[in-house]
């Protein structure tokens, strides 16, 4: 009746092959799943078009995203959590914009600046 002579586990093992090969080739290059990271807070004044898991950029480069947004009643100002790659340190006295094209999503870009000092895990860094 059915002839096993290996050639289908022989193809799923394959498969299973490219499926992980792709998974990690996209890992790699968007920088996403990364387990060491660490939280930071970014005030700005408008939070339009942004959601919880818009990437955070530095130079074009995926470093991060956002983790909650949330409105300070005292302030009016929007609160962002963020989570960004260990690793990556970013100077206090950084920009940070909200970017993007007519027919993209927005993100985050942050325009490193000159300080010694960086944001400290858990710090604020506020928009301009």
């Amino acid at each position: 009746m059915f002839r096993n002579d290996g050639f289908d586990l022989l193809v799923g093992a394959a498969v299973m092959l490219v499926a992980v090969g792709f998974l990690l080739f996209m890992r790699w290059q968007t920088g996403t799943g990364s387990l060491s990271e660490y939280p930071i807070s970014l005030e700005m004044a408008r939070a339009d078009q942004l959601n919880v898991g818009t990437d955070v950029r530095i130079a074009g480069v995926t470093v991060g995203r956002i983790t909650s947004l949330a409105l300070e009643p005292k302030t009016y100002r929007i609160k962002a959590g963020l989570y960004i790659r260990s690793g990556i340190a970013i100077p206090e006295d950084s920009r940070a914009n909200v970017s993007g094209a007519m027919m993209s999503s927005p993100y985050i870009t942050i325009e490193p600046g000159r300080s010694a000092n960086m944001v400290p895990r858990g710090g604020t860094l506020r928009m301009k």
